[in-house]
């Protein structure tokens, strides 16, 4: 990994897990190509980034009920400082739920993904190079190379999971920088996603 430390001590090689499932309860538990590594043994595992997904988006819910209770705050659509705690305390569950909602779907997604990818590989493989002409960065990103597309592709293999998940994450902020484009109008008729995201509470 090229850190130094004690943890250097009780690091292990990809080949030396004994597990089939690894979910990454911390940020580099396992470098990507460890991650690859072990996909290609059988192993079943995501990204940290997935993994850990739901304490980000716990925050962001954080963050941005906030701003809205301040606003509302500043309409006098609350009055008061104990009615917004009140009102975030009430909504706990409820986000908690979205979060993990948002979690599985993720997950989901790379699991078909993984499906698609053996069907629809010619798909992935322009994917691949749109998301590498907007910035993605394949070589420090472990993206499989041009020959080691041709090998998935011959043998009928999927692309790994470790993988999937790094292209989704930039597809995803492609996708999020399109919607905030200047240009983009607010549509009405989106009303219900915006929506979508909030507690009903």
């Amino acid at each position: 990994m090229g850190d130094q430390g004690p943890k250097n001590s009780i690091r292990i090689d990809s080949s030396e897990l004994g597990a089939r499932v690894v979910g990454e309860g911390a940020n580099l538990g396992l470098t990507q190509l460890a991650r690859i590594d072990f996909n290609h043994r059988g192993g079943r595992l995501n990204t940290d980034a997935i993994d850990n997904s739901a304490g980000v988006n716990m925050s962001d819910y954080e963050v941005n009920l906030k701003i809205l209770l301040e606003k509302m705050q500043k309409l006098k659509k609350i009055t008061s400082e104990s009615e917004r705690n009140h009102l975030l305390e009430e909504a706990t569950d409820e986000v908690s739920e979205l979060v993990l909602a948002n979690n599985r779907a993720q997950h989901r997604l790379i699991s078909k993904d993984v499906l698609r990818s053996k069907k629809r590989f010619r798909h992935f493989r322009s994917l691949i190079q749109h998301l590498s002409e907007k910035g993605l960065n394949k070589r420090s990103e472990y993206i499989p190379s041009r020959s080691e597309l041709d090998q998935y592709e011959q043998s009928k293999q999927p692309i790994p999971r470790p993988v999937l998940a790094v292209l989704q994450a930039y597809a995803k902020m492609e996708v999020y920088e399109a919607l905030t484009a200047p240009e983009v109008e607010i549509n009405p008729s989106q009303d219900e996603e915006y929506l979508a995201y909030l507690p009903e509470k």
